[in-house]
């Protein structure tokens, strides 16, 4: 399935029921509904569709997009906190490839009703240097786009941090989480992308090991009322907590983990804020995260958070029992068949609806 435009006037009113359905409580089983979404296999269409999905009709307002490149994750790790909820995160071939006329196209419909007055802050915000994406892309964009970059994944993912306060602080508010995850493996990222679009919290990535020089100087430039720790000491060792904690003496430093990438989802999934649905991702394949990342936006604008499942052949793992004790209106499926099967998907609506 490819990408292409096709909208009418109901999606005005499909946007209306989205807003609704995320103030709803959660639903009791046999309460509910489930849809597949994303049924595609090519990168760059999958974010678009997501992005189709979350928008029926032209915002009226401006809204933050976001391009990364659709063949490497570690620019795209701290995308999600950018776009924000309302935003979306569009995957792109690298360079030298020419501008894709798809994103392009998703970019005029999204920002039809928007200007680009000077430096926009709801701008298009292109994921790292002219090596990651092209300086054409940037040109065949216009004015509104922007780079936010550095020269490493860490010095990146700092950079869009800011970019994140720079928006909370443009609003009147005040800094609450700021989330710590390793720069090589997008699973905790990942699962981490629609909270942190629906909290407004910039995420940063260091190296598992050794905490990266450019966030040490970050937090200790910045104040947090918490920071969150994702994933267990395989994926953030206890050393580099403690250069956290060192760092950022007067921050109280929590660890959210499980004893497997989908139970670490499943902790994640319970700081996203007046959750009422949920959105299940093929979360073991090397290149799940160009499925997992665009959709954490997305999903946050839905009320869902994201649960992780091995699509085709582990079932439903830990996620099972979140779908269990926290039925939802909505159960949304990322991904073709070929990611999550259709048995996977009947396990899990009857896992969260009952039989």
């Amino acid at each position: 399935m490819t990408a292409s435009r096709q909208r009418t006037r109901a999606g005005a009113l499909v946007t209306l029921m989205v807003l609704l359905t995320a103030l709803l409580p959660t639903a009791a089983q046999g309460q509910g509904r489930s849809e597949r979404v994303a049924d595609t296999d090519d990168p760059v269409d999958v974010s678009i569709l997501l992005s189709q999905f979350a928008h029926q009709s032209a915002p009226a307002v401006s809204i933050r997009i976001v391009i990364g490149r659709s063949d490497l994750e570690p620019d795209n790790l701290a995308a999600a906190s950018i776009a924000s909820e309302g935003g979306v995160l569009l995957l792109h071939p690298p360079a030298p490839a020419a501008p894709d006329q798809r994103v392009l196209d998703e970019i005029a419909f999204l920002r039809q009703n928007s200007g680009c007055a000077g430096a926009d802050p709801n701008g298009v915000f292109i994921m790292g240097g002219t090596a990651a994406l092209s300086a054409d892309l940037e040109d065949a964009i216009g004015p509104c786009a922007g780079r936010v970059a550095g020269p490493n994944r860490n010095a990146t993912s700092v950079e869009a941090a800011r970019v994140t306060l720079d928006f909370v602080r443009a609003s009147g508010d005040v800094p609450d989480r700021l989330f710590v995850a390793r720069n090589d493996n997008a699973a905790d990222s990942a699962s981490a992308s629609a909270v942190v679009a629906a909290l407004r919290a910039p995420l940063v990535v260091t190296p598992r090991d050794s905490l990266a020089a450019e966030v040490e100087a970050f937090l200790r430039s910045e104040t947090f009322q918490e920071i969150i720790i994702l994933g267990g000491p395989a994926a953030i060792s206890d050393p580099v907590v403690e250069q956290i904690v060192a760092a950022a003496p007067a921050t109280p430093v929590v660890r959210v983990s499980g004893s497997s990438r989908d139970g670490t989802a499943v902790e994640v999934a319970q700081l996203f804020p007046l959750r009422s649905s949920w959105a299940m991702v093929e979360g073991f394949r090397p290149d799940f995260w160009t499925y997992a990342l665009p959709a954490g936006p997305v999903m946050a604008s839905r009320g869902a958070a994201l649960l992780y499942t091995n699509g085709t052949t582990g079932g439903l793992g830990a996620s099972a029992q979140a779908l269990s004790d926290f039925p939802p209106t909505e159960l949304l499926i990322v991904g073709p068949e070929a990611r999550i099967s259709t048995q996977t998907q009947a396990d899990a609506e009857a896992t969260a609806f009952g039989p």
